[in-house]
């Protein structure tokens, strides 16, 4: 079969990147792709990849890519291209007027369109937080025989409306989410989230030399996260923080003093190497009201891209966790004081620690990779189409 992976623009890294270098901007559009794929941000191409290894063509798109896709349109659909730079005005005065930042969409899809149309894809495989509209779906469907989302985000208040109904399928990293889609009537699946082993130079012989580490973001849907970090620095754990911490949100936090800025893709994933232990805190329920119960049902890439590089996970606990990990692989805790606690315990065992880091690689490694959930995948479109 051929693919056709939508990824999305997680936190405008690709277009910042272009934006930020002249030189790669100026390159062609599958060069300058090729480049920004081979960084291993969030989701990349690593299905697309994997779904090579298995045997089947996958092309990879970024639909809310604007300087890379306004790259495709010059060298692909010069009528599209012309017509990106004359509505410009008018799209530009749409957002001043109406504060509505998404007067790109109906160009976007335009550009999208033609690609699909140009790559003619049998599946098309939406990840989460792209904005297509419901008339773009049903145009694709034209063109492509099932498209499927991927969904493991919170549903925020922007979301509400998106076409959900529209997909053929959507799969999800957690149970709750997936029971959260089938009360609302779409065809909802599990399919959990997966470790790419191309990400990076993966040290399985390697000798940890810093102690523990946490990395993510720090916002109004964040406020457990800030709570456990906090307690631990408050009572004396020598913990680097990298991310991003909303001062709007946490004036005056203990964290500010010591957060690093954001790091991601192969970068993050190498940092991990180097500590012997990494946090990992889920959000809560509270935080976010959109009727999925986010605090028991671990959803994360971050758990296998920690265990994936061989560094010792602690994870807040949820209840599908053991159906991932055995209790001799991976750490959870169930509070700030039991995380304290294991803090301590751990590394004042550093072979006990060292061992639960290998189990938890090789499981990993073995059960947990992007090929292993692409095989899932193509057991899904099997079964959806005998269904259909």
């Amino acid at each position: 079969m051929k693919f056709a992976i939508l990824i999305e623009d997680y936190n405008l890294f690709y277009t910042r990147a272009l934006e930020q270098n002249a030189d790669l901007n100026a390159k062609p559009y599958n060069e300058k792709l090729n480049i920004l794929l081979a960084k291993k941000y969030y989701q990349a191409d690593s299905l697309a990849q994997a779904l090579i290894k298995l045997g089947h063509q996958a092309e990879v798109i970024i639909p809310a890519c604007n300087p890379l896709q306004l790259s495709w349109a010059k060298e692909n659909n010069k009528r599209l291209f012309y017509k990106w730079h004359l509505q410009s005005p008018i799209r530009s005065l749409k957002a001043r007027l109406f504060n509505k930042y998404n007067t790109f969409d109906k160009i976007r899809d335009e550009v999208l369109l033609a690609q699909i149309e140009k790559v003619k894809p049998d599946i098309v495989f939406v990840y989460a937080s792209i904005w297509i509209e419901k008339r773009t779906i049903e145009k694709i469907k034209k063109t492509a025989k099932k498209i499927i989302l991927q969904w493991t985000s919170p549903i925020l208040y922007q979301w509400v409306h998106f076409p959900f109904n529209s997909f053929d399928f959507i799969v999800t990293a957690s149970p709750s989410i997936v029971a959260y889609f089938i009360n609302k009537g779409c065809n909802s699946f599990y399919l959990q989230q997966a470790f790419d082993t191309e990400v990076c130079d993966i040290k399985e012989n390697k000798a940890p030399q810093k102690g523990v580490v946490f990395i993510g973001a720090f916002t109004k849907y964040h406020l457990y996260r800030h709570e456990v970090i906090s307690f631990l620095i408050e009572n004396g754990i020598d913990i680097d923080v990298y991310g991003f911490i909303s001062e709007d949100v946490f004036p005056n936090s203990i964290i500010q003093t010591k957060i690093k800025p954001p790091i991601s893709g192969n970068d993050m994933l190498n940092v991990y190497q180097k500590y012997k232990l990494s946090i990992h805190i889920y959000g809560g329920s509270t935080e976010v009201s959109d009727g999925i119960d986010w605090a028991s049902f671990a959803g994360a890439k971050r758990i296998f891209e920690v265990t994936g590089v061989g560094t010792a996970l602690l994870t807040s606990y949820q209840e599908n966790l053991k159906d991932l990990f055995s209790e001799d692989e991976i750490i959870t805790f169930k509070n700030k004081e039991e995380c304290l606690e294991k803090i301590k315990y751990y590394l004042a065992k550093p072979n006990e620690l060292e061992t639960m880091a290998k189990k938890a690689q090789q499981k990993t490694l073995s059960q947990h990779t992007f090929v292993n959930r692409a095989q899932e995948l193509l057991k899904l479109i099997d079964s959806h189409d005998t269904l259909h």
